[in-house]
């Protein structure tokens, strides 16, 4: 489970809206399929850059904010789930055949973290789901994972037996299980999601929201040129309004799967 910090940012008088985002697990942007392979940072890097989006501000008339996501809290175990699904009118929903390097399996939350800690937020990859198939509706499931003996395992129905670790670019890899490398800083991370769930996030770090804005914004024009930008499509029904939830408010990611 992660938990984000929204904050959408009127672009004329730069009012502010918080709410809070609790996820299963953090979709990621993987790309065009005629890009070179995003590394698993950079796709972090683009999942939370700040995004241009179409909103009502209710202190003036301006129909445009800006958008970014910021890390809260974390738990131990992390889930990252590649957007692979391809939008279009007709079915079924065509899957993305972009690679994901992975060669560097260690990822570091960071960048994005608007916590009142300053603990490191370093992960590295346990295990990864693949997905063979032309589209989402259909295809074969297989699994790769670290076993208690630091071997890595791949399971394929009935089939068990050793394998390498991931390495290169890969088009099939659609979830990655990721563990914290934190031995120690229990003060960062909650065992389970239970225990999460029974205390709310601590509020975030206003001077580190400007901060991971500053950041993310100059890693993003530093390869917008080769990444591309991404679809604010679903946000375009977005109202800016103090009426709405308020700015802890919680919600839950559905597997689109």
């Amino acid at each position: 489970r992660i938990d984000l910090n929204v904050r959408i940012q009127c672009t004329e008088c730069q009012s502010t809206r918080d709410k809070v985002e609790i996820l299963r697990h953090l979709p990621v942007e993987v790309g065009k399929e005629d890009q070179r392979p995003y590394s698993l940072q950079q796709c972090l890097d683009n999942s939370f850059a700040c995004e241009s989006i179409e909103c009502n501000c209710p202190n003036c008339s301006c129909r445009t904010a800006t958008k970014i996501s910021t890390v809260l809290r974390t738990s131990k175990a992390f889930l990252m789930n590649f957007k692979r699904q391809i939008a279009h009118s007709s079915l079924p929903i065509r899957k993305s055949k972009a690679q994901i390097a992975l060669d560097n399996t260690t990822i570091d939350l960071a960048p994005y973290d608007s916590s009142s800690n300053s603990l490191p937020l370093c992960f590295k990859l346990h295990g990864i789901v693949k997905h063979f198939g032309e589209t989402t509706d259909s295809g074969h499931y297989t699994a790769e994972c670290v076993s208690r003996d630091d071997s890595w395992m791949a399971y394929s129905d009935g089939c068990v037996g050793r394998t390498s670790p991931p390495t290169g670019a890969n088009s099939e890899v659609y979830l990655a299980v990721f563990l914290s490398e934190n031995d120690g800083e229990e003060a960062r991370f909650d065992d389970t999601a239970d225990d999460m769930a029974e205390s709310p996030p601590d509020a975030p770090d206003q001077a580190k929201i400007l901060a991971v804005t500053d950041n993310v914004e100059s890693l993003s024009s530093s390869s917008s040129s080769s990444t591309g930008t991404k679809d604010d499509d679903d946000e375009a029904d977005a109202v800016f309004t103090p009426d709405q939830a308020d700015s802890s408010s919680s919600t839950e990611d559905d597997d689109d799967d």
